[in-house]
């Protein structure tokens, strides 16, 4: 039963990948079923035409469709943000359920979507960073990069300011979660929710 699952999730077009269900979920290159937050680390490296491959790891958690067009655009952080289309579609669905006859809606929305550039992966895996966005994310000096899942997006650093912003984050991790969640209400013991560490949504 759990093999099916796994295989029902996660498929593969590798016919050297074993009959394991577990092998599936590690080696397959796409997902059958939306994932509800991106997750992940993983390293690449522009080429000389300013291409990256994007990591298989993280390119598991896509279906096909979601694979071929996406949306990079500008984060005031110093980097790049990357949405599958359909992910883009659905942030911008949020944003513009605001109301636009407001002056600072409007104008949210505006900044939001500036440096917005589509972009597609090629047959290859690999992603064209336009010319216009490199600078910006200082990628056209730092050719290393670290792509991170972070919910509804990828966020696309360069090793160093990914780094700065490491050696920034002078809170420990531990003590970060336990201000943030650890003041949440408890509810009623035995009720959907009364974990406090994972509440209703």
């Amino acid at each position: 039963m759990e093999v099916e699952i796994f295989r029902q999730k996660f498929s593969t077009h590798t016919p050297k990948v074993g009959e394991s269900g577990r092998m599936w979920y590690i080696w397959g290159t796409k997902c059958d079923s939306i994932v509800k937050y991106l997750y992940g680390h993983g390293e690449c490296k522009l080429d000389e035409k300013g291409r990256f491959l994007f990591p298989s790891s993280l390119r598991r958690l896509l279906t096909e469709a979601e694979q071929e067009e996406f949306v990079l655009n500008l984060n005031p952080k110093g980097y790049l943000d990357l949405y599958p289309l359909n992910r883009w579609e659905k942030k911008l669905e949020e944003i513009f359920s605001l109301n636009q006859y407001i002056q600072e809606n409007r104008d949210y929305a505006r900044r939001f979507q500036s440096g917005a550039t589509p972009v597609q992966m090629d047959k290859a895996g690999r992603i064209q960073v336009p010319k216009s966005l490199l600078a910006f994310a200082g990628m056209d000096t730092d050719k290393n990069l670290v792509i991170k899942g972070m919910g509804e997006v990828f966020e696309l650093w360069t090793e160093t300011r990914h780094a700065q912003w490491l050696n920034s984050q002078a809170e420990d991790l531990n003590q970060m979660g336990e201000r943030l969640m650890g003041n949440r209400p408890p509810q009623n013991p035995g009720t959907p929710g009364s974990d406090s560490r994972f509440p209703m949504k």
